[in-house]
Formats: C-alpha cells, sequence, structure tokens
C-alpha cells in the first residue's frame, strides 16, 4: 500500500474487494446458474424477481419493522417530554 504524503495530511490508497467479490455471488449463483428449475419448475433468479416474491415479502416486512420501531421511539419520547415538564 503506497501512501502520499502532503502538507494537509497523507493519503493512502486501499481497494476494497468486496463489491467484486458480491457481484460474482449475485451473478454467478442467482442469475447464471439455473438452480432449483429441474426442482420447482423456475429458476431461483425469476422466483426471486417475480411480482410478490419472496424478495417483495422481506422488503414489506422490514418497512413494516422498521414503521413499528419508529412508532415506538416517538411514543417513547413523547413520553420522556412529559416526564421532563
Amino acid at each position: 500500500m503506497s501512501e502520499i504524503r502532503t502538507p494537509w495530511g497523507s493519503i493512502s490508497s486501499k481497494v476494497s474487494l468486496l463489491p467484486i467479490y458480491y457481484l460474482i455471488f449475485i451473478y454467478g449463483f442467482v442469475y447464471i446458474l439455473p438452480f432449483g428449475e429441474n426442482l420447482i419448475g423456475i429458476t431461483w433468479f425469476d422466483l426471486l424477481k417475480k411480482e410478490d416474491g419472496p424478495l417483495e415479502w422481506l422488503q414489506f416486512s422490514q418497512f413494516f419493522l422498521s414503521f413499528l420501531m419508529g412508532l415506538f421511539i416517538f411514543y417513547k419520547s413523547k413520553k420522556r417530554d412529559q416526564k421532563m415538564l
């Protein structure tokens, strides 16, 4: 790793390979390889991207969970503000 020193500080070059590994996993496992077509008649990629599929339900559940947490935090902070008065 090279380090460049400047009057304002030092700059070090560092490259993370995590995005490359992620792309290889997504396009290698989910998109290119047709796992599951013989078992359930549809590829994993088609199953995950279809309307009302598992990814859409996962997204809905995460949004709903964040709504509940936000509501809990709102009521807790409102209750705390009333105690301070």
